[in-house]
């Protein structure tokens, strides 16, 4: 925590003697927030009162380092924004430049939007409320490259980093990077990641982009080419087997 009493400039430990008892506000270091890949975007006027309404396809818990923490270490005094809790409606201080960042700049770049919280445990129970919406994605978006382009978004503005996988090559090549990808974004279950080949087929119909979007005609030739494809071109990283000798499985080796 940074101690707000001393200008940003020292931080807030149980060494200080003061600590049990102090009501002062303290700035937490961390910034709790939802990451969101929005489906539709509307904007309108009701009453006199300009909104922004978002469709959420997909919300990933994600946290932040205050950009605080940066003008503390450089004594600066920055220029702060108090930015209400996505949640309980409390203040959550941050830089404006890091407001802007959340607000403006991951949209343009990322196709996301980001909301912040007070606590961790705003954020628990915000997600909690999202997760009764049964046509919202859960997880992280770490792999942002695949989460984007398989929901149609425009990455042409992105900034490109180490972690892009930009998805080249032929319509089977695509397709089998769309399948890697999909494999690294799964939810370990049982500390494994893996597809069936039914599952591979619905992905490959329905979630990937319309320009290599598999026919129907032949879909499960369509599949076991594409999972051997992913096998081929990470063979260290990919494993196809079979259930009891019947459906074969493509598994991601963490």
């Amino acid at each position: 925590m940074l101690c707000s009493i001393h200008g940003h400039n020292e931080i807030c430990t149980n060494r200080c003697p003061e600590r049990p008892t102090c009501t002062k506000p303290r700035i937490p270091l961390l910034i709790e927030a939802l990451d969101i890949l929005p489906s539709d975007i509307e904007f309108g006027e009701q009453n006199g009162v300009f909104y922004t309404d978002i469709k959420y396809n997909c919300v990933a818990p994600e946290a932040y380092i205050n950009g605080l923490i940066y003008s503390m270490l450089d004594h600066e005094r920055p220029s702060v924004s108090l930015v209400p809790c996505a949640y309980c409606g409390g203040s959550v201080m941050m830089p404006t430049s890091q407001k802007e960042e959340f607000s403006v700049e991951n949209p343009e770049k990322y196709n996301k939007y980001t909301i912040a919280y007070c606590s961790k445990d705003c954020q628990t129970k915000h997600l909690q409320k999202f997760k009764e919406a049964k046509s919202l994605a859960f997880g992280n978006l770490k792999n942002r490259e695949y989460a984007l382009i398989v929901h149609g978004a425009d990455v042409s503005k992105r900034q490109k980093e180490k972690e892009v996988h930009v998805i080249t090559g032929n319509y089977t090549e695509q397709r089998a990077r769309c399948l890697f990808e999909k494999l690294q974004s799964l939810q370990s279950v049982k500390k494994r990641k893996l597809l069936t080949s039914k599952e591979v087929q619905t992905f490959l119909l329905n979630d990937i982009p319309d320009t290599i979007k598999a026919p129907v005609n032949k879909i499960e030739v369509t599949a076991w080419v594409i999972m051997n494809k992913t096998k081929e071109l990470y063979p260290m990283q990919i494993s196809i087997g079979r259930y009891k000798q019947k459906s074969k499985y493509i598994e991601i080796i963490n």
